[in-house]
């Protein structure tokens, strides 16, 4: 017989699991049990468990953080090899806010 296992998360991480396991095909409670039945066979948590580096944040990271906070409306720029934003004639046209950010920082 199953028994029942209640977990408290906040709103955000039960949101954000649930749209992770959909996208791999499945729904949280099973992706749950496959986290149990690892840990079993594995006789630990299945995965390394480390003490997190309190590594800062790049710029570029704290400036896309903050622009998310704001949930802007989502725009594609082009970058080059390295994730640099490419600022050209075609970017500042639809987009002047977004060049003038990229060009005068």
């Amino acid at each position: 017989m199953a028994k029942i296992l209640q977990v408290r998360l906040d709103d955000k991480t039960k949101t954000d699991v649930d749209i992770l396991f959909s996208s791999l095909g499945l729904d949280t409670s099973t992706a749950v049990r496959i986290f149990f039945k690892a840990a079993l066979e594995r006789g630990g948590i299945p995965f390394p468990v480390v003490k997190p580096t309190l590594v800062e944040k790049t710029l570029d990271e704290k400036i896309i953080e903050a622009a998310l906070k704001r949930n802007p409306k989502r725009v594609t720029l082009k970058t080059n090899e390295k994730g640099h934003i490419i600022i050209d004639k075609e970017l500042q046209e639809l987009h002047p806010n977004i060049y003038d950010w990229a060009v005068n920082g």
